[in-house]
């Protein structure tokens, strides 16, 4: 609490007059700062956290109004520096959990976050605002010597140093880079020792100037040996107290509520050839510290890695019963405090594609950052063109079908639907037999025979398409190759088709039906997502209880991941120019169709300029193999 003023007048009574408006409920407000007035200035009582601060709010602007409890929050209506601020009509001041949780949203993006009284006469201020600074330039010359004979990179090192001019003209070229916010692109051949070149001003510019800075690699390897390695010699050589963390993707992480409702509905949820490599893996989800895939000492196969991974489809986030203890946002907390995150390439524009379509630097995976350097920077096309690009294939789909509902090797029903009903016994005291009775209901009479009908609709679109493909001659503007040969065996893949949809295949005579076909499997798909979200819909009021957020979870996330596939579906049909390529990708394997469809863009600069260059200060690429054609 303080009695620090820290607004005007007129803001002050603009904020009981909203207040009074609402009869006294909760109210959200966006104020902008400003520096003081003269008068203001000379008050003795201007000081935060022990420091003068020369501003006040001067404008503000209602954002949310709420009950006499709560008040939706709207994320994106405030930029750095400006300040949150919202009543508690009670008078008490003290956070809430949410508060809590919001103040972290907010701080992490440079926003201040207020609690007032109805009567505006006492602050509480839970997150202070982010004053900009004067950037710090770095000192080349400084940098330079560690890397010298006699410098203490050299002493740690000892008989494995080298001096290397060209390490020392990079450093400086990275340097530069982040002095003069720039973006850099510089080609160092195998044995420059690249990673020290950067690393040194990457930790120096954080550390100087409260950033933290985002290293992005291909390959795991680099990874390793920044982490294990490059990192560790620089603070056992330098006097500087620094953080770093290797980030990996929430799918990497065991999320604790799907473990315990595998737990729950083993046998109705897994193969029986499943059962023992789920059980190995709910027993280590029992002793872990980390509770990501590297931790675990074998490796499961996919399908059973799916069923217990966080993800981000199905995430409750701050209303997960397990959200205090999950491994995933435990290790964003640590990347949070980090000056220095490893990333790869994927995750990095995995996170920039969801921010992108957010606009809330929050909902990435990667705590916000304004400096990044790439390493193995010729593979960025790839990385970049797969996330700002879309996919669904035949077997995706059905897969996620299979989740609500499908048959064992035995003929034994199985899947969400099932276990849910098997749950009825235990559902029934956090929801009444009523509202149970609905939910049975129209799981058994709407959710359950539209999977079946669906499933049959995938395969018959799907299998058409990869036909027709199959058909087109090389002459048709395509890139087919024919079946390969096989051996007697029968294992390897026939008829691979990797075909690029033109204004050529769009005007063939069996395009017709292949189009009717799909629009007909989206129609489908959009019906089932919009059942299922019904359905939860029904038990939104109960997911504070474990059992109902299990199911929660894993509906959303079947829905969510539909809704994708009909998005997906949707712009593949489209003949408008915008920029995507179209293709068509399948091939035999014993007996079935494996096919998918894609888009992707066709140039990638005016996303990387919107998502990476426009957002980030400093951008640094970097490889052995940059150049092309000299």
């Amino acid at each position: 609490m303080t009695d620090r003023d820290f607004f005007t007048d007129d803001v002050r009574e603009q904020i009981r007059q909203a207040i009074r408006e609402t009869l006294g409920n909760e109210v959200f407000f966006v104020g902008s700062r400003s520096p003081f007035p003269n008068a203001a200035r000379e008050q003795p009582s201007q000081r935060l956290s022990g420091k003068r601060v020369d501003w006040l709010v001067e404008h503000i602007k209602v954002v949310a109004r709420g009950n006499d409890s709560s008040a939706p929050a709207v994320i994106d209506s405030a930029q750095p520096g400006d300040v949150v601020i919202h009543n508690h009509p009670s008078g008490n001041l003290n956070p809430s959990n949410q508060d809590v949780r919001m103040a972290s949203l907010f701080g992490n993006q440079g926003i201040g976050f207020f609690i007032v009284n109805n009567e505006v006469d006492r602050v509480y201020v839970v997150v202070e605002p982010f004053l900009e600074k004067e950037k710090k330039s770095l000192n080349i010359d400084k940098m330079k010597v560690l890397l010298l004979p006699h410098g203490e990179i050299a002493n740690v090192m000892k008989e494995d140093y080298e001096q290397r001019e060209e390490q020392l003209d990079m450093l400086e070229a990275v340097s530069s880079a982040f002095n003069n916010s720039r973006i850099s692109l510089i080609e160092a051949g195998t044995g420059t020792g690249k990673t020290l070149a950067y690393l040194i001003p990457a930790l120096y510019w954080s550390l100087q100037n409260d950033e933290r800075v985002v290293i992005s690699t291909n390959t795991i390897n680099l990874q390793e040996q920044l982490i294990d390695k490059d990192l560790p010699l620089l603070a056992k050589a330098l006097d500087e107290d620094f953080s770093y963390s290797l980030v990996k993707g929430m799918g990497n992480y065991l999320c604790l509520l799907r473990a315990d409702t595998i737990g729950d509905g083993l046998f109705e949820m897994a193969e029986e050839e499943e059962v023992d490599a789920l059980t190995d893996v709910l027993e280590w989800s029992r002793v872990t510290d980390d509770g990501s895939l590297s931790d675990l000492n074998f490796t499961p196969p996919d399908s059973v890695w799916d069923k217990v991974s966080a993800d981000s489809d199905s995430c409750l986030r701050a209303g997960c019963p397990y959200y205090s203890k999950c491994f995933f946002y435990k290790s964003r907390r640590k990347s949070a405090s980090s000056q220095i995150l490893v990333v790869n390439h994927h995750l990095l524009f995995a996170d920039l594609s969801i921010k992108s379509a957010s606009d809330n630097s929050e909902a990435g995976v990667l705590p916000p950052f304004k400096r990044v350097i790439f390493d193995e920077a010729h593979h960025l096309v790839d990385a970049a063109t797969s996330h700002f690009g879309m996919r669904a294939t035949k077997f995706g789909i059905i897969r996620i079908l299979r989740r609500l509902k499908r048959k064992s090797r035995k003929g034994e029903a199985k899947g969400l639907i099932l276990w849910m009903v098997s749950l009825a016994s235990k559902l029934i005291k956090h929801i009444g037999e009523g509202m149970l009775n609905k939910v049975l209901e129209k799981a058994d009479k709407i959710l359950s025979p539209s999977v079946d009908v669906i499933e049959s609709y995938v395969t018959d679109a799907f299998d058409s398409l990869y036909n027709v493909a199959l058909c087109v001659s090389p002459d048709a503007s395509s890139s087919l190759r024919r079946p390969k040969d096989t051996s007697s065996s029968g294992s390897l893949p026939t008829g691979e088709v990797n075909l690029r949809v033109t204004e050529h295949i769009y005007f063939r005579e069996e395009w017709a039906g292949i189009d009717e076909k799909f629009v007909a499997l989206r129609i489908r798909l959009n019906e089932l997502h919009k059942e299922i979200k019904s359905f939860t819909h029904l038990l939104i009021d109960y997911e504070e209880e474990v059992e109902v957020a299990k199911l929660m979870v894993e509906f959303n996330g079947v829905a969510n991941k539909l809704n994708y596939y009909s998005d997906v579906i949707s712009a593949f049909l489209s003949k408008e120019r915008d920029g995507y390529v179209r293709w068509i990708e399948g091939r035999q394997r014993r007996g079935s169709i494996i096919s998918g469809i894609g888009l992707s863009p066709l140039d990638i600069s005016g996303s990387l300029q919107e998502s990476l260059y426009s957002c980030c200060d400093t951008v640094i690429m970097t490889s052995a193999t940059m150049a092309v054609g000299q």
